[in-house]
C-alpha cells in the first residue's frame, strides 16, 4: 500500500514537472506581458444572424383556366409594370366571345328596326293615319330594344374582361425571380406561374432567440455587417422596423423574426446575402476595464493576475458588461494597476514571472 502511494506521488510529480516544462520551456521563470488597468467605454452587443430580403415580392398566379400559348420572359429578366409575361388561350372562351359579339350586333339591328317603326308610326299619327296606342306600343318596343343593347354590351364587356385575364402581366417593375411554366402547359385558376421581386428596395430579416427580445425595441438603431469572401467587411446603418409576434422552429430551436430597415446606401448588398445584425444593448462610458484576454476564469469566479516583486498575486474581481475587447471591472482593481495580459492557464499565486514590457490596454 505504501509502495502504491509513493508511485502515485511520483506520477503526479512527473506530470507537474512536465506541465511546468511545457509551459515555460524548461525555464524556472515565466516571461509575461503586462497591461495597466484603464478607463474604457464598453458596448455590450447582441449579434443576430440575418439575410437580405426584398421589401416587395409577389407570386404571379393565373386568374382563370387556360393553356399557356407563349412565355415571353425568362427567369432573371428585368420587367416593367404591365409588361406581358405569359399568354394563355382558351378555345371555349373564344367561342363565347364570338357569340356575344353576334348577339350584340343582332340587338343593335333590332333596336334600329324598332326605332324606324316608331318614327314611321309617329309620322302617321301626325297625319291621322294610326291610333295613339299604336305609337305608344312602338315606343315601348323601341325602349326595350335599347335596353337589350345595353345589356348585351355589358355581357360582351364581361367576356372581354375575362379574356384579358389570359394575358399575365407584371404587377410592378422588378425582376422575374422564378418561372414555373412552359408553353403548352394547362393552368387552372390560381396556378402559380412564377415570382417577381423589386430588387431596388430591400430590408434585412434577422432571426433571434425569443429570450433576447427583451433587449430589442422598435426604431432601435442597429449595424448591418456584410463579410465578403476575402474577409473585407462593409457596414450599414439600420433600425428595427418590425418584430415578429410568433416563434417558429428552426433546427431544433425557436426563433423570432426581426425586420430591419436600412437607413443608408447599400450599393453592394444583394438579395439572399447573409449578414450579421449588431445591436448595442448596453453602453457604459469611462468605466474601469481590463482586456478580455487578461481575465482568468476559475471555479471560484473571475480573477486577474497582479505582480508584486516578480511574484504572481491572483485577485478576485467582480465584472460588469463586456464587449469583444474589454471587460468592465466593478470591484477589485484600481485604475493604473499592472496586471498580466493573457496569463498562462496554470498560473497560480506565488509563481515567479519576468515582465517583458508594459503595453496599453487595447
Amino acid at each position: 500500500m505504501k509502495t502504491l502511494a509513493i508511485a502515485v506521488l511520483l506520477v503526479i510529480s512527473v506530470a507537474l514537472a512536465t506541465n511546468h516544462f511545457l509551459q515555460f520551456g524548461g525555464n524556472e521563470t515565466a516571461k509575461v506581458e503586462s497591461v495597466n488597468v484603464s478607463q474604457e467605454s464598453i458596448k455590450e452587443t447582441l449579434v443576430i444572424p440575418g439575410y437580405v430580403s426584398p421589401l416587395k415580392r409577389l407570386d404571379i398566379s393565373s386568374q382563370i383556366s387556360g393553356k399557356v400559348a407563349k412565355v415571353h420572359v425568362r427567369e432573371g429578366d428585368s420587367v416593367v409594370k404591365g409588361q406581358l409575361l405569359v399568354s394563355m388561350t382558351d378555345d371555349e372562351m373564344k367561342v363565347t366571345e364570338e357569340k356575344e359579339k353576334a348577339n350584340l350586333e343582332k340587338t343593335r339591328q333590332d333596336e334600329k328596326a324598332a326605332k324606324r317603326s316608331y318614327d314611321r308610326l309617329s309620322e302617321l299619327l301626325r297625319l291621322g293615319g294610326v291610333a295613339q296606342q299604336e305609337v305608344m306600343d312602338a315606343e315601348i318596343k323601341w325602349e326595350s330594344a335599347k335596353k337589350l343593347v345595353e345589356v348585351q354590351k355589358k355581357n360582351l364587356e364581361l367576356v372581354a374582361l375575362e379574356s384579358k385575364k389570359l394575358a399575365l402581366v407584371a404587377p410592378f417593375t422588378g425582376v422575374i425571380s422564378e418561372l414555373l411554366v412552359e408553353e403548352g402547359q394547362w393552368l387552372t385558376s390560381s396556378s402559380v406561374i412564377g415570382g417577381i421581386l423589386d430588387n431596388t428596395s430591400v430590408e434585412v430579416i434577422a432571426e433571434t432567440d425569443p429570450a433576447d427580445l427583451q433587449k430589442l425595441a422598435l426604431s432601435q438603431p442597429v449595424s448591418i455587417v456584410l463579410t465578403t469572401t476575402n474577409e473585407n467587411k462593409s457596414e450599414y446603418s439600420g433600425k428595427i422596423s418590425r418584430i415578429g409576434v410568433e416563434a417558429k422552429s428552426e433546427k431544433r430551436s425557436n426563433v423570432v423574426k426581426v425586420f430591419i430597415q436600412l437607413t443608408n446606401e447599400r450599393s453592394d448588398l444583394r438579395i439572399g446575402q447573409l449578414v450579421d445584425v449588431e445591436v448595442v444593448t448596453r453602453l457604459r462610458k469611462d468605466v474601469v476595464a481590463v482586456p478580455a484576454a487578461s481575465l482568468i476564469q476559475r471555479r471560484g469566479g473571475a480573477y486577474v493576475a497582479l505582480v508584486y516583486e516578480r511574484k504572481v498575486k491572483l485577485v478576485k474581481v467582480e465584472t460588469g458588461i463586456a464587449d469583444f475587447y474589454h471587460v468592465e471591472i466593478v470591484k477589485g482593481l484600481e485604475l493604473g494597476e499592472s496586471i498580466i495580459y493573457d496569463p498562462y492557464s496554470s498560473i497560480a499565486d506565488g509563481d515567479e514571472v519576468e515582465l517583458l514590457h508594459l503595453s496599453a490596454a487595447e
